[in-house]
């Protein structure tokens, strides 16, 4: 009885850890039709409302917050880029629970699928990421938003944030000379 009771503990430490060090299946995906707008806050976190099917009748607006990124008080900007990216175009949520306990307001990642790939019969889960262009990057070179580093919290969010690091530093590297 005792050997189980540890066993048990030993089990539920290992799910913690893969957890937490971004291991594991990280959010779940689901393609989106109807973009509604973009929303900046007081603290210029960036939230996009889409219109969300639920059991393939009713219909509902669902705010995310965008992962990784704020905005540089040029909300204009952000809008454009949002209008002309994501309007009458069908896109991929990917949602992200918040690492807070009591939060409970979704985060997500936005993507675009390659529109000429022949991959397009493949179900989201098991697409490769190659065939996704998250718009992070995009934003981040055209300099709409700020990378925002509190964000980054488990192993592989932290080698993406080293990504972002580089691709600010060639970027300089570029203007300099």
């Amino acid at each position: 009885m005792f050997l189980n009771f540890i066993t048990l503990i030993f089990l539920v430490v290992i799910l913690f850890l893969i957890k937490k060090l971004g291991f594991g299946n990280y959010g779940k995906k689901f393609v989106v039709e109807n973009y509604l707008g973009v929303v900046l806050d007081g603290e210029n976190r960036i939230f996009i409302k889409i219109k969300k099917k639920n059991f393939y009748f009713f219909e509902r607006e669902k705010n995310y917050e965008i992962k990784y990124i704020r905005g540089k008080n040029n909300f204009e900007e952000i809008k454009e880029y949002f209008d002309v990216t994501l309007k009458n175009q069908d896109f991929i949520i990917k949602e992200i629970n918040s690492n807070k306990f009591f939060d409970f307001q979704k985060k997500a990642i936005v993507l675009l699928r390659n529109p000429i790939s022949v991959l397009n019969k493949i179900p989201l889960n098991f697409l490769p990421e190659t065939e996704l262009k998250s718009l992070i990057y995009e934003m981040a070179e055209f300099e709409i938003v700020e990378i925002e580093r509190k964000d980054f919290k488990t192993f592989f969010e932290k080698l993406l944030y080293l990504k972002f690091k580089k691709l600010g530093e060639s970027k300089e590297n570029n203007e300099n000379k």
